[in-house]
C-alpha cells in the first residue's frame, strides 16, 4: 500500500500493507495482480454528531497487491473507514475507487460467521478449495491436495504464521483437517 497524508485525525488508525507473496498460478499472468484493487484520494471521514467528529483526514492510498490491515483502538474509525470503502458511509469527502470482485476482496464483519468444520474449510471460506481468480486453476485441479510441494495446506500454514495465529494450528494438533466448533473455540479477535 502507498499512503499519503497523515491517514487519520490523530494517528489513531493504522493502515498496514499485507504482503501476501502472491504468485501467478499456471496460465495466469501478473497483469491481474498489478491493477489496484483499492485507490483512495484525499478521504476525510466524520462521525455523526454535533459537531461532527473528524475520524480520518486526507487519506490517500493505492493497493495493487496483497491486502490491507486496518488497525487501531475501539472507536477511532476502523469500521467507518470500511463502510466508506464499501460505499455505505457518506459522511465525508474524497474519492474511493475499488474493485469489489468477491474473489479478490472480502469484508469481514466484527462478528464473523464460523461454520462447524475443519480448520482448512474455515480458512478457505467462502471460496472452498478452488483457486479464486478467474481463469486460474491449481495444478491438482482444485482439489486442495496438500501432498504436492507448495500445496494449499502450505499456503494456509504460511497465512496463519503471517497473521500471528500459529497457536490455532498448534491447538488443532497441527492438523488443518481438525473438525471443531471454531466459533466456541476461538476468540472473536482470532475469528476475525
Amino acid at each position: 500500500a502507498t499512503v499519503a497524508g497523515d491517514g487519520s485525525a490523530d494517528a489513531r488508525v493504522q493502515l498496514l500493507p499485507l504482503h501476501l507473496e502472491e504468485e501467478p498460478r499456471q496460465g495466469c499472468g501478473t497483469e491481474a495482480l498489478a491493477a489496484p484493487w483499492l485507490e483512495i484520494e484525499n478521504l476525510s471521514i466524520h462521525a455523526p454528531g454535533t459537531p461532527p467528529r473528524l475520524l480520518i483526514r486526507d487519506l490517500s492510498l493505492s493497493v495493487s497487491a496483497g491486502g490491507l490491515l486496518i488497525a487501531g483502538a475501539s472507536g477511532v474509525g476502523k469500521t467507518t473507514l470500511l463502510r466508506a470503502v464499501a460505499g455505505l458511509w457518506l459522511g465525508g469527502s474524497g474519492v474511493v475507487r475499488r474493485v469489489l470482485d468477491p474473489r479478490r476482496v472480502l469484508f469481514l464483519p466484527q462478528q464473523p460467521y464460523m461454520q462447524a468444520g475443519s480448520l482448512r474449510e474455515e480458512l478457505l471460506y467462502p471460496f472452498g478449495p478452488v483457486d479464486v481468480r478467474p481463469g486460474c486453476h491449481d495444478d491438482d485441479g482444485g482439489s486442495g491436495d496438500s501432498s504436492r510441494p507448495g500445496g494449499r495446506d502450505d499456503d494456509l500454514r504460511r497465512a496463519l504464521h503471517r497473521v500471528g495465529l500459529e497457536h490455532v494450528l498448534v491447538r488443532a494438533g497441527g492438523d488443518l483437517g481438525a473438525r471443531r466448533r471454531w466459533a466456541e473455540e476461538l476468540s472473536v479477535g482470532e475469528q476475525q
